[in-house]
């Protein structure tokens, strides 16, 4: 799978820019602030339709303008598609909204100038990303945890990502029953028809999640030992709140329910479960040095790429923002080894002595001021 030109307009400081990539290594090099993390951003919204970096997409639109355009040409099994996504203010000429992000924007998709839905969209294009804030994954809050593992397996997994929204549609609407039943506006008996449905949507997504960490189990020890001299075993524990029996969770469900009523929400289910990072019986996120956080999590990117590939049958496109300056030259040796048979996508500030390790044959542009100069 590889991405063969990216086209922007009006995408953050970039007016307009077309990039045609001819390697599977593409550099770009940059000063802080000069849009070289846009341009990932971008490949990413293709893939995903949605910012790593913000919430809103109107942030995504060039200020003053009214719309944003990114289409990419992408290579995928012998095939070429278009991936297009079309950003537009409603109501407004341009995307000046206020400092509290409130503004509407219209988002239309396409895949070969077919719209598409943003559910449909993934799976079209696959990228992994890998951030400096992706160290923080371990120390987060366990929604982040939960969203990173759901992003792969929406990526991999056309199903599981259906059942993930329904999940989310329920829950939000049990929810609002729990809340109106609290004020005696709705009798009880009303949550059987959502309890039935949270059940059966939530096992789905709890043996999914299951079935991932059993194959990430080897795959992040074998990783980590080779990029630690540390003889600790890392490994992932996963933690769903609730029995994927469906006994078990229908009887918790049941158990719960007063209290669900009194609180106004749901307490058990998949949307609260976490996974944690162990060396040996260590919690990493407890006890762990910056060093080990940073080989547990490039072994979990290891996971994460051999996961997709072996699923879908097809080399996620890699995009790694910055991360050169995080590892020390071991991890950056095994970063640089990822990027063997797959393209690769990378930002940096300079390239200094990385430049010795890279393949012969890759492809750098300095950006500038939202330009390719």
């Amino acid at each position: 799978m590889h991405i063969k030109s990216l086209s922007l307009n009006n995408f953050r400081n970039f007016s307009s820019q077309k990039i045609n990539f001819k390697q599977d290594l593409i550099i770009f090099v940059g000063q802080n602030g000069s849009g070289k993390t846009n341009i990932l951003e971008a490949i990413w919204y293709l893939s995903i339709p949605r910012s790593f970096r913000v919430k809103r997409d109107h942030y995504l639109i060039k200020w003053g303008e009214a719309y944003a355009r990114l289409s990419g040409l992408i290579e995928d099994q012998d095939a070429c598609k278009e991936v297009v996504a079309f950003l537009e203010c409603g109501g407004d000429k341009t995307c000046v909204f206020p400092k509290d992000g409130r503004g509407k924007v219209k988002k239309e998709l396409k895949v070969n100038n077919a719209k598409v839905r943003a559910i449909d969209l993934l799976g079209e294009f696959i990228t992994v990303l890998f951030t400096p804030e992706d160290i923080n994954l371990i120390t987060a809050p366990p929604q982040k945890r939960r969203q990173y593992l759901d992003m792969i397996l929406c990526q991999t997994d056309t199903k599981y990502c259906h059942h993930l929204m329904d999940y989310k549609r329920v829950l939000a609407q049990r929810n609002k029953l729990l809340v109106s039943i609290q004020k005696n506006l709705t009798h009880e008996s009303s949550l059987d028809v959502w309890d039935e449905r949270l059940i059966e949507l939530g096992l789905s997504i709890i043996k999914k999640r299951q079935e991932v960490f059993k194959f990430f189990e080897q795959d992040v020890r074998i990783a980590y030992q080779r990029l630690s001299s540390s003889k600790e075993n890392l490994s992932l524990l996963y933690l769903p709140r609730i029995n994927a029996d469906r006994e078990k969770f229908e009887a918790t469900v049941i158990s719960n329910r007063q209290r669900d009523i009194m609180r106004g929400r749901t307490g058990t289910g998949p949307h609260r479960d976490d996974f944690v990072f162990l060396l040996d019986s260590k919690q990493v996120s407890q006890c762990g040095s910056r060093g080990e956080c940073r080989s547990a999590i490039l072994a979990m990117k290891e996971a994460e790429l051999s996961y997709i590939e072996e699923i879908t049958h097809r080399k996620p496109v890699l995009l790694l923002d910055d991360v050169f300056s995080e590892l020390d030259d071991k991890r950056q040796q095994e970063l640089l080894g990822l990027t063997k048979g797959r393209q690769t996508f990378v930002t940096t500030t300079g390239l200094g002595d990385i430049l010795e390790t890279l393949a012969d044959k890759h492809q750098t542009f300095e950006i500038k001021d939202g330009q390719i100069v």
